[in-house]
């Protein structure tokens, strides 16, 4: 797309530069009119198949062009300022889950203490617990995959449900399990998160690794 757009001011600083160079019509002559057989030497109009452009023809099809080359760069920074902030962070491997997530800075994760029997984790940042993951054999979340509001993806190759619900004042709650190897699953959960907790948690779900 950039090498598009670097062509296009190529082509137009080169065609104010010289009157001599000729370029390509942008669009045909129309049916019926006159076109390249019965051209009108003197016609200032491109549509009547004119190769040599009047002046300010020529001038019209310029500002065009540099106007309609302004627009589509206009247009793709607004998309890319949409697309968010990027979320990087380090792998590290959750002790005795024997899987591995990506954590981004400030972000820690600790195995619950008062669950000795299950491999509970919280997710911190700031004191702050955000979401929750267990590894193990029985998942509390294990819906089948055609039930309503369940969508279907895969996290890095392994199979995994997931549910979405948005509240009306637009925090975001979502479980989603992931089917690891050795029949266990992964299951994460958060509850009404917002931005920036809300890109952190799904940039870790999306790193998951069964294994360092």
């Amino acid at each position: 797309m950039a090498g598009f757009f670097a062509s296009l001011l190529a082509d137009f600083g080169e065609t104010t530069a010289s009157s001599s160079v000729i370029h390509p019509l942008p669009y045909r002559p129309p049916q019926g009119g006159r076109g390249k057989n019965n051209a009108d030497p003197n016609s200032p109009s491109p549509l009547e198949g004119d190769r040599r452009e009047g002046g300010r023809a020529k001038a019209r099809r310029l500002r065009g062009v540099a106007m309609f080359a302004a627009c589509l760069l206009l247009s793709l920074a607004a998309c890319e300022s949409d697309e968010g902030p990027t979320i990087t962070g380090q792998r590290e491997v959750i002790p005795g889950a024997h899987v591995s997530v990506s954590l981004p800075e400030g972000v820690s994760v600790v195995r619950r203490s008062d669950r000795p029997d299950a491999a509970i984790y919280d997710f911190s940042l700031d004191k702050h617990v955000f979401m929750g993951l267990y590894v193990g054999l029985a998942p509390s979340f294990h819906p089948p995959k055609d039930e309503d509001d369940i969508e279907t993806e895969t996290v890095n190759g392994f199979a995994a449900e997931t549910r979405v619900v948005r509240s009306p004042d637009g925090a975001w709650s979502r479980d989603i399990v992931v089917e690891l190897s050795g029949h266990r699953f992964g299951h994460f959960f958060y509850r009404n998160l917002r931005e920036p907790d809300l890109l952190i948690a799904d940039h870790i779900i999306g790193s998951l690794h069964d294994g360092p």
